[in-house]
């Protein structure tokens, strides 16, 4: 592409500003302000969330120390005493702490609201940028407008010294427009637009696919199709990230409000345990030694700092191991990544080790495990939506002059975790002379099987309706007032947004609902082992001196006790399987509760897209079941498309294999079989994944309406009955004293 004037081709763009694309960008506008109200509402949910944890925190540790000051414990009461003050200097340290969490949140509340409406000054929004959910979103939210005002000044024959100079008055973000207004003076001097896009201050998806479409010379209908699909996509991306952000960041944020104050309650808790110890020593024979509770006084809680310094430190070799990974992927540096590796998940490790013996209790392993979890959930979907971005940029390059291997590279610079490596590795294979075929399996790249059929079909033996041929459709198509450029049978129909939003509704209702439960069951497991292990032999040591005929234990605590040991051990199997899914054989996967259907619905509609997929590309199916059972890693798709492949050999229909393959129900062969005949297979395909979507959720739906008030009422019964068991206890001992 010229960098300063864009060719122009026989098949120009007509100059006027159609109503559909009129309409399309006004959509995506109120996207954008969409996403920033409600990403503000959730920063200043979270914040309040914060605030309030910090001041009820602070005032249990300040209370407590204040009527505990002067308290002190004497030991030995029979046989000599031991008198000892109770030292509370800790607590005011603390206390302190907390006053300087909440200037922290204070200080980077605005700032966070001033990245999100884009107000923030160029080299503060690059720092705010690195925040974990907030700042992709953001950068994904920018770029988005980026890509449309190119778009927009593409469609109307600009040349890319105007476009990057109409960006630069019309972008919202500082760092944006003063880029913008950089770039435009660097296409003027002659620069290539290869290179001014590198230098961009957001280098996140899509702008590499961009760049390795920008790298050669392309027609003007071209051009404007990659940064129409580049807008798209990014809009896309952001309706993706917008609720799962803002479920992490309230998560998040509560998550680390109740842990500030759980800790402002155990401490105080653990002042009044010592006075209690105290008390109950002047009445003993012997003395039992210190306890957990005055251990955490005298030394674990030095492991606390300890243990942020580790996690930043194993943060930090993360970042570096990441720089690694976007290079280029040598064989002389594998063994360097894979030592970076193994030293940030030792220090993960190490530090999250340390912060449990920092704070030695039930509800901090409790909350470590659920917030490990929710990563290892969040990176999941990361992965799922690029894996989705990767599939769907590769189908749009087949049949085109783009170079495959340089696109897959390009694509690795915008990844982040796994995929980044799988990228390299890919494009290092194939640039070996290796397949495609054989560097997709090699290197682990998730290469659905429609889009690994496209790769391979010849550029020169495509059949009607391909890439190629719409290409050339395309070419001879002078009226482009319906915005499809005529090629539009090659984008996914998977990308829309109604298909968007029933995709990521299902994931996020489950991590909703599924969080809620283990979350609340197992907190509640936490703290009544908590009240019996170190309240109750308290008591018990207190009523043998005032009230030894009386007993706290009970039938009914003995009951609770039991029902919530199975009901925690059945949780836990049930999280094991739910996580181990892909690895169980095959024949339980159906017997997981919930996970399992829910599990085959997800696999059974990635094989039925790609299915439809192929159809509209006049792809065999033979060859798609092929390629999916030589790609996939999850068995049950293998095995299914093994089956299918087979069937497919034989000259069995397309509706009848996916029925022996048990890959839709006797209903939905019904209605495809009627399809494959009136030649409407694929889009029937379409609906019939819509419909398996759309009972997904309606069946997450029914069980939020009884499983979470039933476990918040069993939970409530659990708590209940350790209370009355407390009470009683305190009852008993306050009759025998007085």
């Amino acid at each position: 592409m010229n960098p300063g004037n864009m060719k122009q081709h026989e098949d120009t763009m007509p100059s006027s500003w159609t109503i559909a694309q009129q309409a399309e960008v006004e959509l995506w506008t109120r996207g954008r302000e969409s996403t920033r109200r409600r990403l503000s509402g959730a920063v200043t949910g979270s914040f309040l969330y914060i605030v309030a944890a910090l001041a009820v925190g602070a005032y249990l540790i300040l209370a407590v120390a204040a009527v505990a000051d002067g308290s002190t414990t004497i030991t030995g009461w029979n046989w000599g005493l031991d008198e000892r003050e109770i030292d509370l200097d800790w607590m005011r340290q603390i206390a302190w702490g907390y006053a300087g969490l909440a200037i922290l949140a204070v200080i980077v509340y605005p700032l966070t609201r001033l990245l999100v409406s884009g107000k923030l000054p160029p080299v503060l929004a690059s720092i705010m940028r690195c925040l974990p959910g907030i700042g992709r979103t953001m950068r994904t939210v920018e770029l988005g407008e980026f890509c449309q005002s190119m778009y927009r000044s593409v469609a109307h024959s600009k040349t890319y010294g105007e476009a990057f100079s109409e960006a630069s008055r019309e972008l919202q973000d500082a760092s944006m427009r003063r880029w913008s207004a950089q770039a435009a003076e660097d296409i003027e001097a002659g620069q290539s637009i290869a290179d001014v896009l590198r230098s961009s201050p957001i280098t996140d998806l899509p702008l590499p696919v961009v760049l390795a479409f920008v790298d050669g010379q392309h027609s003007h209908r071209e051009s404007l199709r990659v940064w129409h699909e580049a807008a798209r996509d990014c809009h896309l991306h952001a309706q993706r990230q917008l609720k799962r952000t803002t479920q992490v960041v309230s998560f998040s944020c509560l998550f680390v409000s109740v842990f500030l104050a759980a800790l402002g309650l155990l401490l105080a808790a653990t002042i009044t345990n010592m006075v209690l110890q105290g008390w109950v020593g002047m009445y003993s024979w012997h003395h039992s030694g210190p306890d957990w509770t005055e251990k955490l006084v005298e030394s674990e809680l030095l492991f606390l700092p300890a243990s942020v310094g580790i996690l930043l430190l194993a943060g930090t070799v993360g970042a570096i191991e990441r720089n690694l990974t976007g290079l280029a992927w040598l064989r002389s540096r594998r063994l360097m990544i894979l030592l970076l590796w193994f030293i940030k998940w030792s220090l993960w490790i190490l530090g999250t080790l340390a912060l449990l013996v920092a704070l030695p209790h039930p509800i901090t392993l409790v909350m470590v495990a659920i917030f490990f979890t929710s990563i290892v959930v969040a990176n999941r979907w990361r992965y799922r939506e690029e894996t989705e971005s990767l599939n769907h940029w590769l189908r749009l390059a087949a049949g085109t002059t783009v170079s495959i291997p340089d696109l897959v590279d390009h694509m690795g610079d915008g990844f982040h975790g796994k995929m980044t490596g799988q990228a390299k590795r890919f494009a290092s294979r194939v640039r070996l002379g290796q397949s495609i075929e054989l560097a997709v399996r090699r290197s682990g790249l998730p290469v659905h099987a429609d889009t690994l059929a496209a790769l391979m079909t010849p550029s020169g033996k495509l059949p009607a309706g391909s890439a190629t041929a719409s290409a050339e459709r395309a070419a001879s198509t002078p009226d482009l007032a319906d915005r499809d450029f005529a090629d539009r049978n090659i984008a996914d129909r998977d990308t829309t947004p109604q298909r968007v939003n029933s995709s990521i509704e299902s994931p996020s209702m489950v991590s909703e609902q599924f969080v809620y439960v283990v979350a609340t069951i197992l907190l509640a497991w936490a703290i009544g082992w908590m009240v019996r292990s170190l309240s109750m032999p308290i008591f018990g040591k207190l009523l043998e001196e005032f009230s030894p005929h009386q007993d706290v234990s009970s039938w009914g605590l003995e009951t609770t006790v039991l029902i919530g040991n199975v009901v925690v051990i059945l949780l836990v199997v049930w999280l094991v399987a739910a996580f181990l899914i892909r690895r169980l054989p095959l024949w339980m996967v159906a017997w997981v509760p919930w996970f399992g259907r829910r599990s085959i619905d997800r696999w059974r509609c990635e094989v039925l897209g790609a299915v439809a997929r192929g159809v509209r590309r006049r792809q065999p199916a033979g060859d798609i079941f092929r390629f999916a059972c030589e790609t996939t890693r999850v068995r049950w798709i293998r095995n299914r498309c093994s089956k299918a492949n087979k069937l497919s050999e034989q000259g069995t229909g397309l509706a009848a294999t996916l029925r022996g393959a048990k890959l839709i129900s006797a209903d939905e062969q019904a209605w495809l079989s009627s399809a494959e005949k009136n030649g409407v297979f694929a889009d029937t395909l379409d609906q019939v994944i819509a419909n398996i979507r759309r009972r997904q959720s309606l069946r997450w739906k029914a069980r939020k309406s009884w499983v979470v008030p039933l476990a918040t009422f069993g939970v409530g019964i659990y708590v209940l009955v350790h209370g009355v068991v407390v009470v009683r206890a305190l009852r008993i001992l306050i009759s025998g004293v007085s």
